[in-house]
């Protein structure tokens, strides 16, 4: 590995954590056929339409894992419950 890469944490056709939370950021804001133009509008980067999703997916993916565990409850999941009054 070579010492950029190691220090920038990057690897070749790699995202590092910077560009992957700006990429994010974007997705969660616009489509992601969108994403592409603002990269280069904003940074001047060239990305592919499918890192946009892949990468903005996956980190929804995580978060959504996250929450669960945090809380508890299923992410997904329906908690029935039942009021009544005792007397």
């Amino acid at each position: 590995m070579r010492p950029f890469q190691k220090a920038a944490e990057v690897h070749c056709r790699g995202y590092s954590r910077p560009l992957q939370r700006v990429i994010t950021d974007f997705g969660s804001d616009v489509a992601f056929g969108k994403i592409p133009k603002k990269m280069m509008e904003h940074h001047g980067i060239s990305i592919p339409i499918s890192a946009g999703q892949e990468i903005t997916e996956s980190h929804a993916q995580r978060i959504l894992e996250t929450q669960s565990w945090e809380t508890g409850f299923p992410a997904m999941g329906v908690i029935k419950s039942e009021m009544g009054e005792i007397k």
